[in-house]
């Protein structure tokens, strides 16, 4: 029997494993099902005895998620944590960010901006080198305005797609304010003509649950489901014959409908908030459908005011 002691050398094991940890969101144990333990039985990762004075008696067999055909089914795992550990990993897993979330099937909600440069297979693959760098040498010596925006844990991942970048933000009105700054600094690099080739792009903003999964190329988290998914496809219903737009879905726009309140961000002298601007500046687009046929609610936002507002209002950081 395999006893892991701590957090971490259970959040290693898993990812060392590809496990996905069975997660039931509401219940007070939200993943294993106690078992009794003797000292003589249980043993340590790598198969060395416990301490005996230890005095483990109870345990928890954690459960595993594995596939069943094309559907997911719980599995025991020969995997153990003492009582006290899962009470801690019960806790911590109420949390979006925290590592044991992450790898449960408990997915996590993140809104997503899909930058997509056009007509980027066309360019000379030392172009498309160029490209991609300039993308990323405007998101770190830029003026962001709000802290700490370009770093983790508000960013939290920069994925290169190839011809483009998905950028995963926990916030939805700093992920918002993230893509229509971004677009913005994009235009007016190639208006100075300080990027090596003049390049053109689309982006789809999306918020919806995602499972996470490490990836080891990576190392760090990577992401499937209806928020990394949504914002490509809004990408593919705006079509190709648009360029330098930001398309917004429905779902995230709603969030800009409701009642959201929280510090703001920045605030104007006549204290209009950054997320009343937002909130302002979508234009409905209509139904639009994807490759796939499916129909999305699509917004454009008006990225230059959007983008440019914090140097209209006069503000550095917060």
């Amino acid at each position: 029997m395999n006893v892991l002691r701590t957090k971490q050398e259970l959040v290693d094991y898993c990812k060392a494993n590809y496990i996905m940890l069975l997660a039931t969101p509401g219940q007070e144990v939200v993943f294993g099902s106690y078992i009794p333990g003797g000292n003589d039985t249980i043993l340590r990762t790598g198969g060395h005895p416990l301490d005996p004075n230890d005095n483990l008696k109870t345990v928890a067999q954690l459960i595993a998620v594995e596939p069943s055909g094309f559907a997911l089914s719980p599995k025991l795992l020969d995997l153990h944590v003492p009582e006290d550990l899962l009470r801690t990993l019960n806790g911590d897993i109420q949390s979006e960010i925290d590592a044991v979330r992450r790898l449960s099937s408990w997915p996590i909600t993140r809104a997503f901006v899909c930058l997509d440069v056009s007509d980027f297979s066309k360019y000379p693959h030392g172009q498309q080198v160029q490209i991609v760098n300039s993308i990323n040498k405007i998101i770190q010596s830029s003026d962001w305005y709000i802290e700490n925006l370009i770093e983790p844990p508000q960013l939290e991942a920069r994925l290169c797609i190839g011809d483009g970048y998905i950028f995963v933000c926990s916030d939805p009105v700093k992920t918002t304010f993230f893509g229509a700054r971004l677009a913005h600094l994009i235009d007016c690099s190639v208006a100075d003509k300080t990027v090596p080739a003049e390049f053109h792009y689309r982006m789809g903003l999306h918020i919806g649950e995602v499972y996470c999964f490490w990836d080891p190329g990576r190392k760090g988290w990577n992401y499937i489901g209806d928020g990394i998914n949504g914002a490509t496809r809004i990408l593919q219903a705006i079509g190709k014959d648009l360029d330098d737009v930001v398309y917004v879905s429905g779902q995230l726009r709603q969030y800009f409908l409701g009642d959201h309140s929280q510090t703001p961000l920045m605030t104007s002298s006549q204290g209009e908030t950054l997320y009343e601007v937002i909130r302002d500046h979508f234009d409905n687009r209509g139904r639009k459908k994807d490759k796939h046929e499916e129909v999305w609610r699509v917004y454009q936002l008006n990225h230059t005011k959007v983008g440019t507002t914090p140097e209209a209002w006069g503000h550095g950081t917060p």
